[in-house]
């Protein structure tokens, strides 16, 4: 007799969690810049309101921006908060009535130590990223480009979307066409990485996500080519994260992989907070389009950098620097019985 198929309620729970929480997460990305833009008219507050957000990039951007702009349009911006806030509350209760934890952990992961403090894992994940180019390389053009990415996207586009367009419908197709663009190119990245080389599909996609973007808004009076550079700048930021977790685990040992990889992102992601500050700050003393310009032209000088820094070779399969570095930080081998 054939057992009957394991249930899933919990996957598809931990599923839908997380689609609605991302889902929130995105629409308030565009509703609370808009709202402040339209109430002050100052790129600057629009900065020191968005300061405090950490948004992450997600899939759901294809969908959760054009309902946004939707929402807006019909509606106003507190109403979409409103819809936000419902949106955590459900995947609150998701996560509490229907995941359930049942998978063990694996034994070459990280487990809890006894003793061993919070800083001291941190300070061990630092030191490790200390004496490896590659990631201090990838930390530093990272958090560069995640605080111009969020200056464009909390304040700058916001800012454009009003003077030229006037509506926030036009806020959400914008962002929708990046998210769809970002959908097609991680699936297309995940399918070719493991048939490509992989530092220069990474540089190439570096420089299709960033600069092109910036550069089309500055130059642009109509909303049909900030489409088209959605789009195409969305293909591009896809492929970027395929490739750099391949990097990441082959680089860091399985033991260390919990503390490394979240120092690495806290890393990266330090810039967020400031990048609508830093965008909104210099939009309202210089001007939006000269400031277009401006961060253009930094976002192109940081994804040049695996094309001009030799580490950036390590990127590659089995690298002989990624092989050393394993071979000193590695957990001994068991004596044999």
């Amino acid at each position: 007799m054939i057992p009957p198929a394991p249930r899933n309620d919990g996957l598809l729970g931990l599923l839908a969690a997380h689609g609605l929480s991302m889902l929130g997460t995105c629409m308030s990305f565009l509703a609370i810049p808009w709202f402040v833009l339209a109430a002050t008219g100052s790129a600057t507050t629009t900065g020191l309101v968005t300061c405090a957000e950490m948004l992450p990039y997600v899939l759901v951007q294809g969908l959760g921006g054009p309902l946004a702009g939707v929402l807006l349009a019909v509606s106003s911006a507190p109403g979409v908060l409103a819809v936000t806030a419902a949106a955590f509350l459900l995947s609150a209760l998701f996560m509490g009535g229907i995941v359930r934890p049942t998978l063990p952990v694996p034994e070459t992961t990280e487990r809890a130590q006894d003793g061993v403090s919070y800083a001291a894992h941190l300070a061990e994940g630092i030191a490790f990223i200390r004496r490896d180019r590659l990631l201090l390389g990838i930390v530093g053009m990272v958090a560069a480009t995640n605080l111009l990415d969020q200056a464009y996207a909390a304040v700058l586009l916001p800012s454009w979307v009003r003077r030229e367009l006037g509506s926030p419908l036009a806020l959400g197709v914008i962002t929708g066409f990046f998210g769809i663009g970002a959908v097609a190119g991680n699936a297309l990245m995940a399918w070719l990485a493991p048939r490509l080389p992989r530092r220069l599909p990474f540089a190439l996609c570096c420089l299709l996500c960033g600069p092109p973007r910036f550069l089309v808004l500055a130059l642009a009076f109509r909303q049909s080519p900030v489409l088209a550079a959605a789009l195409l700048c969305g293909l591009g930021a896809g492929g970027i994260n395929p490739v750099l977790g391949a990097v990441e685990y082959q680089r860091i040992p399985a033991r260390l992989q919990a503390r490394v990889l979240g120092t690495l992102n806290a890393l990266a992601w330090a810039g967020i907070p400031f990048g609508g500050l830093f965008g909104g700050g210099l939009a309202d003393g210089f001007g939006l389009r000269p400031v277009l310009f401006a961060c253009g032209a930094l976002y192109l000088l940081a994804a040049l950098a695996p094309f001009l820094f030799p580490a950036w070779r390590g990127m590659e399969r089995e690298a002989p620097e990624a092989r050393q570095m394993n071979r000193f930080t590695s957990e001994p081998p068991a004596a044999s019985m």
